[in-house]
């Protein structure tokens, strides 16, 4: 829901190149968080080298 709301209003300003990264299971998994948020800072990382 969010991130439509978020590409509607960058889209306004011009900005249409956006690439989502949503990190699921935080709260449900307290034990794996720390490998689930090292993942996902993989993730943004390999995103940041393509933009």
């Amino acid at each position: 829901m969010y991130n439509r709301y978020l590409r509607t209003i960058l889209g306004f300003f011009g900005i249409e190149d956006i690439q989502t990264l949503a990190v699921d299971n935080t709260d449900s998994n307290p034990e794996g968080l720390e490998e689930i948020l090292s993942q996902a800072i993989q993730q943004a990382q390999e995103i940041a080298v393509q933009f």
